[in-house]
């Protein structure tokens, strides 16, 4: 593995920061669709959504795709999920980390898969299989391109 230079990680941000990009504002996002757009969610997040636009939140007025309103929250949320999974092992969870990390990113296709078999309740969508497998595929992306500072990636094993 070739070393990190002092600069490279001073461009990716430090800890919080990171945290905050690829945790925080992904939740956030998810949780304003929630509560804006999804009139039928969960009650603390309709009310929520109530309050927001009392307190003159013109954001409801702006139409929005069916696949951001119901699809991206599912995502957004299994990308931050991945993220913090990424940020609490840093690249070192060895095989019990990445196992962890596989399980996280088939759970969202799992359930899915189990609503389109009738044995959860709720409305299978191909759009959310969709969602869910690009919120995997961005957060492996994004995690091999960052090295989360204090935590050095693996090292391969040597036989």
């Amino acid at each position: 593995m070739p070393p990190v230079s002092p600069d490279s990680s001073a461009r990716r941000g430090g800890p919080t920061s990171l945290i905050a990009l690829h945790v925080v504002c992904p939740l956030a996002l998810a949780v304003a669709i929630y509560a804006l757009y999804r009139p039928q969610g969960p009650a603390a997040l309709v009310s929520l959504g109530h309050w927001l636009c009392d307190s003159g939140c013109a954001l409801r007025s702006v139409s929005l795709p069916s696949f951001v309103v119901f699809s991206l929250p599912d995502a957004l949320w299994l990308y931050a999920l991945l993220s913090a999974m990424a940020w609490v092992w840093g690249g070192n969870g060895g095989r019990a980390g990445q196992a962890w990390w596989c399980v996280a990113a088939l759970a969202g296709p799992a359930h899915e898969a189990l609503q389109a078999f009738g044995v959860l309740a709720g409305t299978f969508d191909v759009w959310d299989l969709l969602a869910y497998g690009l919120a995997a595929a961005f957060a492996q992306w994004s995690h091999r391109v960052l090295t989360w500072p204090g935590k050095p990636p693996i090292e391969p094993e040597r036989a």
